[in-house]
């Protein structure tokens, strides 16, 4: 049974992760182009993982704030395209975090931890178009874990006289007394466009014993 004290926890961690994504997709410019051939390995101790990731990329680590129980978090941010800066367009850069919360109850599933995770996902979208497209189990570093994928209807940002779409991914694993989420969102043309990268970074994600 999960008690109010474990869904409080998680849900502000979530908070937490989309108040600095937001921060990120709008304080982000990086003038240059890609080129992802290049990899390079970033690896965290403290939050035993590591992973590969494009070498233009830029990462932004975050430490837990006193008497949290947030151990950490990773943001990956692409370079914005010069093209496009050069255009003027304002484009909203797609982030991918990773978050690591100490959890106080060893008792939680990862089933669990899906349905609380995607309560709380539902929870923050009440008031827009949310649909949660599909929930999988998959396999992240030898773990088990749950991937959730789903569009929001954004009626503050439009394409033309089209509301405009972001779409999401988070996926949720547990690891010893360690919950880990890794969570991607974007409008729906800069999500899909970088998500070949993106999957490759979590495909080469491995936790470190």
């Amino acid at each position: 049974m999960i008690t109010y004290s474990v869904w409080n926890l998680i849900f502000s961690s979530i908070i937490f992760v989309i108040i600095i994504q937001t921060a990120l997709l709008h304080s982000t410019a990086m003038l240059q182009t890609s080129n992802y051939r290049d990899h390079e390995s970033y690896v965290n101790l403290r939050l035993k993982f590591k992973f590969e990731y494009p070498s233009d990329w830029e990462i932004q680590e975050l430490d837990a704030p006193a008497l949290s129980n947030l151990k950490g978090l990773v943001s990956l941010v692409p370079p914005k395209d010069i093209q496009e800066l050069q255009a003027g367009d304002v484009v909203e850069t797609p982030t991918i975090s990773i978050i690591a919360e100490r959890i106080r109850f060893r008792n939680i599933t990862i089933d669990e931890l899906s349905r609380l995770q995607s309560d709380n996902i539902r929870y923050m979208f009440s008031d827009f178009d949310f649909n949660f497209e599909n929930t999988t189990e998959i396999v992240i570093g030898n773990d088990t874990a749950i991937k959730g994928v789903y569009t929001v209807v954004d009626p503050f940002t439009t394409n033309g006289d089209i509301p405009g779409i972001k779409n999401g991914m988070d996926i949720w694993t547990i690891r010893g007394d360690t919950a880990y989420t890794i969570s991607y969102h974007g409008e729906q043309d800069q999500y899909f466009r970088y998500l070949p990268e993106v999957q490759s970074i979590i495909k080469s994600f491995k936790f470190i014993n």
